[in-house]
């Protein structure tokens, strides 16, 4: 307990320290910034004064930014990270508090442990230090995941509709959201309740989170005649989105690997694509130096016309030619190239860190503790598959299914840039079973020696 004790007090201090000494916008956060400027001032989505009203971001950010973080416009950028970093470091803490309420059914110790966890992992802290979605989002995931375990265990229907429009909430936030979806569904089903009611509260959970999210959709359909319902996949620097076939044709190549994502900048900036630079038009773009040639023909065209119809058309015919002359590799091969880099440690040039706090030759290892945490979930899922009730291994299985989830949604979604920023919503889950297997292993060690002085003597 006084490891705990000690593990929560220089966690928070940790969180403290780093946000007042290091606090970033990222290139999206500097979109969030100006999205909720404008809405604090003028009460527009839009990325600015006179700039048309968007919907190329999820408004949930920007949103809780105007109205409850900051809350004040004009600011300057510095004093909003400000803010907004201070609201991470709260969202955090919350956050933590909800691995307790999930964890306290195991005792004081586990629930403890989880919580000295959240507060020391290390991609959550480095995400705490920049103004972007995850650490909302991630507390809005933990909720929502909460509030399922709550429904299984009584008041079903109420805590099915307040799980519901926490997931609304969430999906405004990020779209990738819909990851705890198949974990709510689990829980609810395995509800101790009549099939009936079961039935009604998945029912009564879809219907809330419709609700919760629906002006958003509804929004964009009456001003852009679409509903957008994630907003823009890719888009410019200047908010103007960007083609998915481009995507699409990453897809057929990509792994994420250390500078594949480099492709992507002359798009973000609408700058040419300097074809002849090392590093741009690799060897994992093409299978045949005709294949080259066509890909530089197509850049050549981008670089005269940008995403004209012809060069969009051209990427997604190159995309659907790769894709069906090589399924294996694109459909499994590369998606589990993905997977490996969406659990690995976070690249610096991702998320880099400049805080006092962690000198910069021990930052890799800070960040290597996440391995650390995802060994014990591994230890803590395999235990309490193989020797729990069936409480607690329908426990096991749904915050696998949320891991999960999240797993094959970025093995896809993100083709050539995807880190350990994307699995951040998950960790908490991971956190519950890294928990559990810490402290299992930790009472195996204490008794331990007990059990070898007590050991029967043969006859």
């Amino acid at each position: 307990m006084w490891l705990v004790a000690l593990a929560l007090a220089v966690g928070i201090a940790l969180r403290i320290a780093f946000v007042a000494t290091w606090h970033a916008p990222a290139g999206d956060g500097v979109h969030y910034y100006k999205l909720s400027q404008e809405l604090t001032a003028h009460g527009r989505f839009a990325l600015g004064p006179g700039e048309p009203v968007t919907y190329v971001r999820m408004p949930g950010y920007p949103l809780f930014l105007a109205y409850l973080a900051v809350r004040q416009a004009p600011i300057s950028l510095e004093r909003h990270l400000r803010f907004a970093t201070g609201a991470n470091v709260v969202l955090d803490l919350a956050t933590a508090l909800l691995v307790f309420l999930i964890l306290r059914r195991f005792g004081v110790g586990p629930a403890l442990t989880g919580v000295g966890m959240v507060l020391l992992c290390p991609i959550l802290i480095r995400l705490s230090c920049y103004a972007l979605t995850e650490s909302l989002a991630t507390f809005l995931a933990t909720l929502e995941l909460y509030l399922a375990l709550c429904a299984m265990r009584g008041r079903l229907l109420l805590y099915a509709v307040a799980c519901g429009l926490v997931a609304g909430l969430a999906q405004l936030v990020r779209a990738d959201a819909v990851a705890v979806a198949p974990a709510v569904g689990l829980a609810l089903l395995w509800a101790e309740a009549p099939l009936k009611r079961r039935i009604a509260a998945l029912a009564l959970c879809g219907i809330a989170a419709a609700v919760a999210f629906s002006p958003w959709p509804l929004r964009n359909l009456s001003r852009f005649g679409k509903p957008y319902f994630g907003g823009a996949v890719f888009r410019r620097v200047d908010g103007t989105p960007l083609p998915v076939e481009i995507l699409s044709w990453e897809r057929t190549w990509a792994s994420s690997a250390p500078g594949q994502s480099y492709i992507d900048l002359p798009f973000v900036f609408n700058q040419p694509l300097p074809i002849t630079r090392p590093g741009i038009i690799t060897p994992a773009m093409y299978d045949s130096e005709a294949e080259h040639k066509q890909v530089v023909a197509i850049f050549e065209r981008y670089n005269r016309e940008r995403f004209s119809p012809e060069v969009v058309a051209a990427l997604g015919a190159l995309a659907h030619a790769r894709l069906r002359a090589h399924p294996l590799r694109t459909l499994v091969v590369l998606p589990l190239e993905r997977i490996w880099h969406l659990w690995g440690p976070e690249p610096e040039w991702e998320l880099p860190m400049r805080s006092p706090v962690v000198a910069p030759h021990l930052l890799g290892l800070f960040d290597h503790l996440d391995l650390v945490l995802l060994a014990f979930a591994l230890a803590g899922a395999a235990l309490w598959l193989e020797r729990g009730g069936r409480d607690e291994r329908r426990l096991a299985l749904i915050f696998l299914a949320c891991i999960a989830a999240r797993t094959a949604i970025f093995s896809f979604a993100i083709p050539n840039a995807t880190n350990e920023r994307y699995a951040t919503e998950a960790y908490p889950m991971v956190i519950v079973l890294a928990a559990w297997g810490f402290w299992s292993a930790w009472r195996a060690l204490a008794q331990w020696p007990r059990q070898k002085r007590i050991r029967p003597t043969s006859a």
